[in-house]
């Protein structure tokens, strides 16, 4: 990203934009990282570069996603749906 610092935020594509507000939010080591569709805007290449980085954060990450792979690689993982709240 460091190709698009001078660019204002109106300038960055939306996966581009993601990734600041994804770095900002990481930067000051939280305890805790709440993403909501972390990669939705990313290509596949990225979206594994981004996952490889949050998974790897010494955090805690709850994410939540509609990407069934994205899911398999949390430590517990929790599915919503028709039926109710199932851990698996």
């Amino acid at each position: 990203m460091a190709h698009r610092a001078e660019h204002l935020p109106r300038q960055l594509s939306g996966g581009e934009a993601q990734r600041v507000a994804l770095a900002v939010s990481m930067a000051n080591e939280p305890a805790l990282l709440l993403a909501d569709e972390v990669v939705a805007q990313l290509d596949a290449d990225t979206a594994s570069d981004v996952i490889d980085t949050v998974l790897g954060a010494a955090f805690a990450v709850l994410f939540v996603s509609h990407d069934v792979s994205l899911a398999d690689l949390a430590d517990t993982r929790y599915e919503l749906s028709d039926r109710g709240v199932q851990r698996r």
